[in-house]
């Protein structure tokens, strides 16, 4: 086995348990929150459909962090007022537009609006950030933790009515990346949007002069040959992991890669994230625009 062979393995093999671990506590989250909602169905002659957060966990989604939805109880999405009937432990949440109702998903013997909707429903209560941090998280590279494709939302913006935040979605939409690997990934990302750098790739595959494939980028200019790679807690505590990442970085380097490493301390405060826009725009040669317009002046909004 050659060496670029065995770099790939060893790359593939540590993500793999990552996505593993994740994949799991998804899975346990949405068995809990199907019994919940059995629960609440049996005090019901007709079962709910369920909504919002409610239906993100129970789809095995990666429920957002920032949000300004109570999450003590199951959503259940309502087309009226008339609708809000009283049950303790339900938030009836109004969603006149209807979609996802009449042809929700089942989970387990349990109804939920789909991804794409619950996605939607979510607009009005989180940023526009987190709100693309969602998309991505509902478009994941890993098939089992992808649950829908951006088309998907194209399409359920195209052809539902109004609902509070769809506009929000639209610029979330141009924003979004699809097969991403994580949230932190995301969230560094945009914070590079918001202080105006250009768009990047994400998991770009370099590849050697005998085009053999070596490693996956987090975030890349490939024409400026400049990565970002986001680093969590456990490249600082698995073992085979931070070896992996210096090798890596290494021949990165090697290759004439600019290789700049973000980390959970670079996102904590504005004037971290301005540090962290601005080793980037080093990197490019460039400087930070002035003035921010289109999606990107929506998002600095955000952090100032």
């Amino acid at each position: 086995m050659n060496n670029t062979t065995m770099s790939e393995g060893s790359e593939a093999f540590v993500e793999r348990v990552h996505n593993d671990i994740a994949y799991g506590a998804l899975q346990e989250e949405s068995r809990r929150m199907q019994e919940r909602c059995n629960q609440a169905n049996q005090e019901r002659e007709k079962p709910l459909i369920y909504s919002h957060i409610t239906a993100l966990a129970l789809l095995g989604a990666e429920l957002p962090k920032q949000t300004r939805l109570s999450t003590n109880a199951l959503h259940v999405a309502v087309r009226n007022n008339n609708a809000r009937y009283q049950q303790q432990g339900i938030k009836r949440l109004r969603w006149s537009n209807g979609a996802g109702l009449d042809q929700p998903y089942i989970v387990g013997d349990v109804q939920c609006v789909p991804p794409a909707v619950a996605w939607a429903q979510m607009a009005q209560y989180l940023t526009l950030s987190e709100l693309v941090v969602l998309a991505d998280s509902l478009t994941r590279r890993d098939k089992r933790m992808k649950l829908c494709e951006r088309n998907d939302f194209v399409i359920l913006l195209a052809e539902s009515g109004l609902f509070w935040g769809k506009q929000k979605c639209k610029k979330a939409l141009r924003l979004m990346k699809e097969d991403t690997d994580s949230s932190q990934e995301t969230r560094t990302r945009l914070v590079l949007r918001q202080h105006g750098l250009p768009d990047m790739e994400v998991n770009h595959a370099v590849y050697d002069d005998a085009g053999d494939h070596i490693w996956l980028l987090d975030m890349a200019f490939p024409d400026q040959k400049v990565c970002i790679e986001y680093q969590g807690d456990q490249h600082r505590t698995d073992k085979h992991q931070y070896r992996q990442d210096n090798i890596k970085q290494r021949h990165l380097r090697d290759m004439g890669w600019a290789v700049i490493c973000a980390t959970a301390k670079d996102l904590s405060s504005a004037e971290a994230k301005l540090d962290l826009a601005r080793s980037v725009a080093k990197a490019l040669h460039m400087r930070l625009p002035p003035k921010l317009t289109g999606v990107c002046r929506y998002l600095l909004e955000e952090i100032i």
